[in-house]
């Protein structure tokens, strides 16, 4: 558990650290992988909520998503060449204050056991709270890091190192999101820069709350600071450390808090001063000493004797069928191979002997580099090509040489899949370790800056000009030449021919943008393009005639979309295409009695023909215009 309120980035000693540039650091520093101590409940925590959890459920019944989410993480930090040891939590830890959408039962550690065994992941369960066993862990130096959340792991003793997942992340989903970044904080780090020492977590854990108490009424994050701050604070966090072996000294603990609380808080506060019966002896030495292993016990697990990797080889049948029924039930069956066989590369890798006769000894694994190389943001992973069946030629001992499943009552004969050639990525130095000399330079050198190239040659030089130069104008006719004024040409010290040869390329195509350019042709308006109709025989010579249709008026071809259609098309009879009823409809109104009307009104509509009003094959009835 946490301690209540206290925010561990707040006092400046987190940073950031990216897994792969810190297991490189690490391999190459000391010869050993990075060694991390999960706490099982802090990552099953830190996981997809709850409605996410059962809405993967509803669409897929039976998956297991936080399982999945954990496999996910345990694949990309074994690939980064980190070995990790999972602590599960025993009887004697204190409660977990978590909500219950996160709670777990004996099934899900069940499955989880079981997955950590399939993928090679060692495990441990501690008598009490597995933090504190990862703390006790790193102090024996079995570990090199805890990942944990709760920060009560500062009071538990020594000096830990907490890896956390990124706050941009933090239900640790997908590191490559993240480009595998974590926040990292030491807690010599947080003694020196906020002078936080142990002392001061436990004075705090008492106070203000953890996992085994409550803490003292009236007590928050804001106000203990307040308290912190008075001249009497290190010897009341003195005598409180030194009552869990002398429980005497709570008597004068009791008193110099009394006074702290009595100088720096007012009475209408609501802090009280501790009663006789504040702290509990059992919870003070369950803060200060929690339940562990013994050490005896931590130096000698399993993983120290047998190793902290088991090859995926022996038992791949039921390794692989394990996979494939609990997990990405959806997808091809081949994702067992991507995952598995980047793992059990590095491992060869990173196991094999310093000298050139182990290193070639893997040349028959079939690790070729990267056809097309691109630039990574992180320049401590190499992409490599690996045959999956070079590496893991059990993979085909999991499918028998006659499988059969029924389709539509017919028994169908399934063939085993087909293993092609992958992409993974892993750690440089592990390559530089495991590969021989020529096949490690040039997988390096393929993902790394290209050669620098040639030196320029005239040919070159001019078509590289010719790619960078903007468009060239056409080059003047002779005629146009003949008028210009004759020029007489100034003695030059001649280049060489090479030189003259690129130098005369360059400067016939060069293209200067101040030189005056032709004018470009002129603007013309608009062209109208809806000029009136002509009129024939109207006098127009007083005073221009208009011609306003009447709203009424409707003629035949002429969609009325106020008024649908109703009448059947005219019997046949001589035609006229609707584009000229204009000018059929300006020949009939045509004479002096019209000539200066500004408008014609139509007592009775004319028939409508059913067409469209943008059919231009309309027809006019032209006895109807009489």
């Amino acid at each position: 558990m946490v301690l209540r309120g206290f925010s561990i980035s707040e006092t400046g000693a987190t940073q950031t650290r990216s897994i792969p540039e810190w297991s490189t650091k690490h391999f190459e520093a000391t010869g050993q992988p990075l060694r991390i101590a999960i706490d099982q409940a802090n990552w099953w925590y830190r996981n997809i909520t709850a409605e996410k959890d059962a809405e993967i459920k509803s669409k897929t019944p039976g998956s297991h998503p936080r399982e999945k989410r954990i496999m996910e993480r345990i694949i990309y930090l074994l690939r980064m060449n980190v070995q990790l040891l999972f602590v599960f939590d025993g009887p004697d830890k204190p409660p977990k204050q978590w909500p219950g959408e996160h709670s777990y039962g004996e099934a899900n550690i069940r499955l989880l056991k079981e997955l950590l065994d399939q993928l090679g992941v060692p495990r441990h369960d501690a008598p009490g709270e597995a933090a504190a066993e990862c703390v006790r862990l790193e102090a024996l130096g079995v570990v090199d890091a805890t990942w944990t959340d709760n920060t009560d792991a500062l009071m538990f003793g020594g000096s830990p190192t907490l890896v956390r997942f990124h706050p941009r992340r933090p239900e640790g989903d997908q590191f490559k999101s993240t480009g595998g970044a974590v926040s990292v904080c030491r807690a010599a780090d947080v003694a020196e820069r906020a002078g936080l020492t142990r002392e001061w977590f436990l004075s705090y854990a008492t106070l203000v709350g953890c996992a085994y108490t409550s803490g003292l009424d009236g007590f928050d994050a804001g106000r203990f600071y307040r308290f912190a701050r008075h001249g009497c604070f290190q010897a009341s966090a003195n005598l409180l450390a030194a009552a869990v072996e002398t429980p005497l000294v709570l008597s004068k603990w009791r008193i110099v808090v009394r006074g702290i609380v009595a100088a720096t808080f007012a009475d209408d506060e609501g802090v009280a001063a501790p009663p006789r019966s504040f702290p509990d002896l059992a919870v003070l030495k369950g803060c200060a000493h929690p339940a562990v292993s013994p050490d005896d016990v931590l130096r000698d697990l399993p993983c120290l004797r047998a190793g902290w990797f088991r090859p995926y080889g022996p038992g791949m049948l039921s390794r692989y069928r394990f996979l494939l029924s609990n997990f990405n039930t959806q997808i091809h069956e081949t994702w067992v191979a991507r995952d598995l066989v980047p793992i059990e590369l590095n491992h060869r890798l990173r196991e094999t002997p310093a000298t050139p006769a182990a290193r070639a000894a893997n040349r028959p694994l079939g690790i070729a580099p990267r056809r097309w190389p691109t630039k990574r943001r992180n320049s401590a992973v190499d992409t490599i090509t690996v045959d999956p069946l070079k590496v893991l030629p059990e993979l085909l001992d999991a499918f028998p040489s006659e499988m059969y499943r029924v389709a539509g009552g017919v028994r169908v004969r399934i063939e085993p899949p087909v293993f092609r050639p992958e992409e993974v990525e892993l750690l440089d130095c592990v390559l530089q370790r495991g590969l021989p000399e020529s096949e490690a330079s040039s997988s390096s050198s393929s993902l790394s800056s290209s050669k620098p190239p040639p030196p320029p040659t005239p040919v070159t030089l001019s078509r590289d000009v010719a790619k960078r130069r903007p468009p060239v104008p056409p080059p003047k006719s002779d005629r146009g030449r003949s008028l210009q004024a004759p020029t007489t040409p100034s003695p030059s010290p001649s280049p060489p021919p090479a030189a003259a040869t690129a130098s005369k390329l360059v400067t016939k195509r060069l293209f200067n943008p101040e030189r005056s350019q032709k004018g470009g042709l002129p603007v013309l308006p608009p062209i109208n393009t809806h000029l009136p109709l002509p009129l024939h025989n109207i006098d127009t010579t007083s005073s221009p005639t208009c011609i306003t249709f009447h709203e009424g008026l409707t003629l035949p071809g002429e969609l009325d979309w106020h008024n649908p259609p109703l009448t059947s098309p005219l019997p046949a009879s001589p035609l006229l295409p609707v584009s000229r009823r204009a000018s059929a409809l300006a020949g009939q109104l045509s004479g002096p009695e019209y000539a200066r009307r500004r408008s014609v009104a139509i007592t009775a509509p004319l028939p409508i023909l059913k067409q469209p009003a943008w059919d231009h094959s309309a027809i006019v009835h032209l006895p109807d215009l009489d």
